[in-house]
């Protein structure tokens, strides 16, 4: 009984959240501003959630592009080779590297077991919502960018052999590091790097522009674009 009790809390408490995050959500939040001639729409994302969230989202964007938006979507990359900045940007983000989706952690997480997380999916690749190297393109703070910023307001990452040889083969166990503070993590993986994705963003010459990042950007994002003048004119939050 006190094995199934904690089974069903823990299910109880990740449903909760989940919901809390919009994962059941049947359409997506969004955030309109404009500046002059320049208008800016951020549908605030979350990366595992219903089918019909996903559709929403890619209505919303097909009738975007027909009104010629320029679509930008968050996505960090770092090569495969790069085993020293792959081990620092996981001692920042404090996640462990895996091949794993989010879908595939959760369902991990819950044993497989019945729940309304079952009919939530992973969000389909941005092209399959309908972006094209014409409409659309990737923005977002390189890796090594980020590592450079923390090292620079809070120390260099001194890496253990350990750690340097768990990213070539993850059966390797290491002792596990503090994690960095949440104030330190939330300036360079949030702050930092949405401060870069705005500024890039004011930079360039489109003036119809959506943006797809997740909701943890939001917050920041929309502050960054109320300091550059921008006023906010439409919006729906679920």
């Amino acid at each position: 009984m006190g094995l199934l009790f904690f089974s069903s809390c823990r299910t109880f408490l990740i449903e909760t959240a989940l919901m809390r995050m919009g994962a059941f959500d049947e359409k997506v939040s969004y955030s309109s501003y404009a500046k002059g001639d320049k208008s800016v729409v951020i549908y605030p994302n979350i990366h595992l959630a219903l089918p019909e969230q996903f559709e929403n989202l890619e209505h919303r964007l097909d009738s975007l592009f027909q009104k010629n938006y320029f679509l930008y979507y968050e996505g960090t990359t770092i090569y495969a080779t790069d085993t020293v900045a792959r081990a620092k940007i996981q001692v920042i983000s404090g996640a462990q590297h895996t091949s794993k989706n989010h879908k595939e952690l959760l369902d991990e997480l819950l044993n497989h077991r019945r729940s309304k997380t079952n009919r939530l999916i992973m969000q389909p690749s941005f092209e399959q919502l309908g972006a094209t190297e014409e409409n659309s393109a990737n923005l977002d703070m390189p890796v090594t960018k980020m590592i450079a910023k923390y090292e620079e307001r809070f120390g260099e990452i001194v890496l253990t052999d350990c750690e340097l040889n768990q990213i070539k083969d993850s059966r390797i166990k290491c002792k596990k590091r503090e994690k960095i503070p949440l104030k330190q993590y939330d300036e360079i993986m949030v702050n930092e790097r949405d401060r870069y994705i705005i500024e890039k963003m004011l930079e360039g010459d489109k003036n119809k522009v959506v943006m797809v990042y997740g909701k943890g950007h939001y917050p920041s994002m929309h502050r960054l674009l109320v300091e550059n003048g921008y006023q906010i004119i439409d919006s729906l939050r679920q």
